[in-house]
C-alpha cells in the first residue's frame, strides 16, 4: 500500500521540479537584487560573477549600455538560465547611484499570436524622486506629461526597432501597424514624446506613414494603407504643450541611436536622426 502511494508521489514531484527549478532562479536572482547596494559598480561587479556561474546560468548577456539624451545611464540585461527560463534586467542610473531596478521574467506566446512576447514583473524599485527630477526635465522640453508610473514609455523596456529581427517581428513594429490602419495619431504623438528611444523612432515611422508616405526615404519597410474607417481623433483635441514640428527638431538635434533590427545579423545600433531624415521630417 505504502509502495502505491509513494510511486504517483515521485512522479507528481518529477513533473514538479522544473517548475520548483526555475522557482528557485527567480528567488536567486531577486534575492541578488534585493541584497545588493544600489550602486553600479556593484551590480556590475555581482552580473560579472552570474557569467561565470554556469551551473544556474547558461548565458548572460549585455544588451544595451548607452547614456540616453536624459543624462540616464540605461544598463539592460537578458539572462537565460540552466532551466530554459529567460529573465530581462532593466537598470536606470545617475552616474554611479542606480535610480530604478526592474526585473521580468519573459514568456513567449507559440505561433504568430500577438504580443509574442509577455514580460511579468518579478522586482522592482525606483527612488522615486530622483527619476522624477529626470522625467520633469524631459516633460518641460518634450511637452509631455510622463510620470513614474508610465512604465512602458520610460526607458526601463528595452524594445526593438525594426520590421525584421532574424525569425520574428517585433511586438512594437506589429503595434505601430496597428496604429496606422486605425488612424491613432494620439497614441504615436504620445509615443514620440516618451523617454524610450526606440518607441519615438516607431513614432517617427508612424506618423510619417499617416503625413506624407510619400517623403520616406529609402525605407525597406512593406508600405502600410490604413484602413478606410471612422476614427476619434484625440490628438485634434489634446493641446501638446510642444508642437511636433518642435519634437522633431530636438530628435533631429539629439546624439542617441535607436537599438536596431539588422535581420539575420543580430542587433545594430542606428542615429535617430537618421531616421528623422530617412522618413522625410
Amino acid at each position: 500500500m505504502k509502495l502505491l502511494l509513494i510511486r504517483p508521489f515521485c512522479i507528481i514531484l518529477l513533473l514538479l521540479s522544473p517548475y520548483i527549478a526555475t522557482a528557485q532562479e527567480a528567488k536567486r536572482l531577486v534575492d541578488f537584487l534585493q541584497t545588493t547596494p544600489h550602486h553600479t559598480a556593484q551590480i556590475k561587479q555581482q552580473i560579472r560573477q552570474m557569467k561565470q556561474d554556469t551551473t544556474l546560468y547558461a548565458e548572460v548577456n549585455t544588451a544595451i549600455e548607452r547614456l540616453l539624451p536624459s543624462g540616464i545611464t540605461q544598463l539592460h540585461y537578458v539572462v537565460f538560465t540552466q532551466q530554459h527560463q529567460v529573465y530581462q534586467l532593466s537598470i536606470l542610473a545617475q552616474k554611479i547611484q542606480i535610480i530604478g531596478i526592474k526585473l521580468f521574467k519573459v514568456t513567449y506566446n507559440k505561433g504568430y499570436t500577438y504580443p509574442r512576447e509577455q514580460l511579468r514583473t518579478l522586482y522592482s524599485w525606483v527612488n522615486t524622486a530622483s527619476l522624477q527630477k529626470y522625467i520633469d526635465g524631459h516633460n518641460l522640453l518634450y511637452g509631455s506629461q510622463l510620470t513614474t508610473g508610465d512604465i512602458s514609455l520610460l526607458p526601463f523596456r528595452l524594445y526593438k526597432y525594426g520590421s525584421d529581427c532574424g525569425h520574428s517581428t517585433p511586438d512594437q513594429y506589429r503595434r505601430m501597424r496597428q496604429l496606422i490602419r486605425q488612424k491613432d495619431e494620439y497614441t504615436l504623438q504620445k509615443w514620440l514624446r516618451s523617454m524610450n528611444i526606440e518607441l519615438q523612432a516607431y513614432a517617427l515611422e508612424g506618423l510619417a506613414r499617416l503625413k506624407h508616405p510619400e517623403k520616406i526615404k529609402r525605407s525597406r519597410l512593406v508600405e502600410i494603407h490604413p484602413q478606410v474607417k471612422l476614427q476619434k481623433r484625440l490628438s485634434k483635441k489634446y493641446l501638446w504643450r510642444v508642437s511636433e514640428a518642435k519634437v522633431v527638431q530636438l530628435l533631429n538635434q539629439s546624439t542617441a541611436k535607436v537599438y536596431t533590427c539588422a535581420g539575420c545579423f543580430g542587433m545594430n545600433y542606428t542615429p535617430i536622426a537618421t531616421l528623422v531624415e530617412k522618413m522625410g521630417f
